[in-house]
């Protein structure tokens, strides 16, 4: 389903960037959904 050797083996980075993709999707569609990342938290 996914393959990490395509990418950086790396799950957390993936995750970052996944999350960072979503953000900046919903930012770009609607003004109604508040996103941002949490230091201290991820996924």
């Amino acid at each position: 389903m996914l393959d990490l050797k395509r990418r950086r083996p790396d799950v957390r980075a993936y995750v970052a960037s996944l999350e960072e993709w979503i953000i900046r999707t919903l930012a770009a569609f609607t003004s109604a959904v508040s996103a941002a990342k949490t230091a201290s938290a991820s996924g």
